[in-house]
């Protein structure tokens, strides 16, 4: 009973892969057959990475013990007789293994056509990939996708298509503080805007590359000359600050690698630090933004706005149309 008790604690100790390496079938993988232009080295990367990725799911014989079945087969098969399937049955008959893998590799100039091959004693499956302009690194993260594919391993198929081709789907867009120009109508000749009057700070976020939503705090600083007394006028410079907040709305229209963004700013939030101005309006405009992706990571654009205000509860309304244009940067993940 203290013998028993002993065996089952050590086996307690015992890491759980030794047992799942156990329940795994074995398998023998056949070296590496080539056509055209396969270096040695090559060919030793490819059935490095073949045979760590079969462990995953086998558990492999050793080449010691193949390459001696080997030679019995070719003792007792005439030359003639021993022909691949010939051999490779034989083989798996002397060591009582079920399943085989062998991957042929056929490289024409740069164009490589990778065939993995999977023998069981009742049947015999081959899957193909071919890589263009491919060097030996690229070829070799292909041969996952071949064991994966004669498997039928779909859960890792699906983790495996994920990670070779990832998905961006949004997009994320920052105005530089930066106004290229603007342009004023409507005002008082005693009243003006200029470029570096305007200071436009926005952000947006883009669902699918393609909806956008954001927000765009606009400060515009304009200079007023007011007559303060006669027959003689003198004239002194006022400073009124007008800080407006957008909630922008988009969509982004796409030809290759430019894009025409077409947008309503809905006004949300006005404020005015004025000299005696009643309350001010802001009537909705619109807003574009023409880009380019640049590396299918990043995005460069120019940003057209227009809007109006409005001075009201006065005697005499003004309305001033606003136009500026700006640039911004853009990502992608």
């Amino acid at each position: 009973m203290k013998y028993l008790f002993s065996i089952l604690l050590i086996l307690s100790f015992l890491p759980t892969n030794v047992f799942a390496e156990s329940e795994r079938p074995q398998a023998i993988v056949i070296p590496i057959s080539s056509m055209g232009a396969v270096t040695k080295s090559q060919k030793q990367i490819l059935q490095n990475t073949l045979e760590d990725n079969l462990k995953s799911y086998f558990t492999l014989i050793s080449q010691e013990l193949f390459e001696k079945a080997q030679e019995k087969a070719f003792e007792e098969l005439d030359y003639e007789e021993c022909t691949e399937d010939q051999c490779i049955m034989l083989i798996q008959e002397m060591l009582q293994v079920e399943n085989a893998f062998h991957l042929q590799v056929i490289r024409e100039g740069q164009n490589t056509q990778l065939s993995l091959s999977w023998r069981t004693l009742d049947e015999k499956k081959k899957e193909t990939d071919v890589c263009m302009n491919c060097e030996t690194f690229e070829i070799n993260d292909r041969i996952e996708k071949l064991i994966l594919l004669i498997t039928g391993k779909t859960k890792e198929t699906q983790t495996v298509v994920i990670s070779d081709s990832k998905v961006i789907d949004s997009l994320i867009r920052v105005d530089l503080p930066v106004t290229l120009f603007s342009q004023s109508k409507n005002i008082t000749e005693s009243e003006d805007i200029g470029t570096s009057d305007i200071q436009n700070y926005s952000f947006s976020y883009y669902f699918k590359k393609t909806y956008g939503i954001g927000m765009s705090s606009i400060k515009i600083k304009s200079n007023r000359y007011i007559c303060i007394s006669s027959p003689g006028c003198n004239l002194r410079k006022y400073v009124r600050e007008h800080t407006i907040l957008f909630v922008d709305l988009s969509y982004i229209f796409r030809l290759n690698n430019f894009n025409f963004e077409i947008g309503y700013p809905y006004p949300y939030f006005s404020k005015e630090s004025d000299f005696d101005e009643k309350q001010v309006d802001i009537s909705s405009g619109f807003f574009s933004k023409i880009g380019y992706e640049v590396f299918d990571t990043y995005d460069v654009y120019f940003h057209l706005r227009s809007f109006s205000t409005k001075k009201i509860d006065t005697s005499n309304p003004k309305q001033t149309d606003i136009m500026f244009g700006t640039i911004g940067v853009g990502y992608y993940f």
